[in-house]
């Protein structure tokens, strides 16, 4: 029955999600439905509903530029889902990804460097230092860096992300340009302009 009623406010939601036109009042019903399951499901760890329920209301509260709201609510889901299907579960790392995502939105960078690091290291130890995500979790950690006036050590991360995005990803992939923007920044930081233009200067993308 709890399944059931969870199917049904997620296709709710999924619905409101689809209209043409946004519908104030579908969507605040849709909100009130989440938060009305989630202390039920909450109270049940034999299921990973509640992960669902939390990462719902931590994109609620990204619509409405609540971020401290939404990364309580993801960091939630990330804890509930990493008890019981534990920390290497691919969707895990999916959330995680969300609250690393919401952490930066808000420059704290100390918490989302602790988070990418954490990440890089589930991701490599389980066979999966190549996929997309984990190239994006060095990227990232390499902007933390950055921002945390680490520009030599972000400079060494976002050098091996570079490569990886190039052999792994594309020579041409629009995410080339955002690597070396970091690394332009990180070069530049270091007072070392010149070899930042000369060496790291945008590739021409893939049309």
């Amino acid at each position: 029955a709890l399944e059931a009623r969870c199917v049904g406010v997620w296709a709710f939601a999924k619905g409101v999600a689809q209209l043409r036109e946004p519908d104030r009042v579908l969507d605040m019903e849709s909100r009130r439905r989440h938060k009305e399951l989630l202390p039920i499901i909450e109270a049940r760890d034999d299921v990973d509903l509640a992960s669902d329920c939390l990462g719902a209301l931590g994109e609620y509260a990204e619509a409405d530029g609540n971020l401290a709201l939404a990364a309580d609510y993801y960091r939630r889901a990330v804890e509930r889902s990493t008890r019981i299907k534990g920390e290497s579960n691919e969707l895990v790392v999916q959330a995680r990804s969300y609250l690393v995502d919401t952490l930066r939105k808000q420059m704290r960078w100390d918490e989302a460097l602790l988070e990418l690091e954490s990440l890089l290291l589930i991701q490599r130890g389980h066979e999966r230092g190549f996929s997309p995500w984990t190239i994006r979790f060095a990227m990232q950690r390499g902007e933390a860096l950055l921002r945390l006036n680490r520009p030599r050590e972000a400079e060494q991360q976002l050098v091996e992300a570079e490569i990886l995005v190039r052999d792994r990803i594309g020579p041409t992939h629009g995410m080339r340009n955002r690597v070396r923007f970091y690394l332009r920044e990180a070069l530049v930081a270091q007072n070392r302009a010149d070899e930042a233009a000369q060496e790291w200067k945008d590739i021409e993308l893939s049309r």
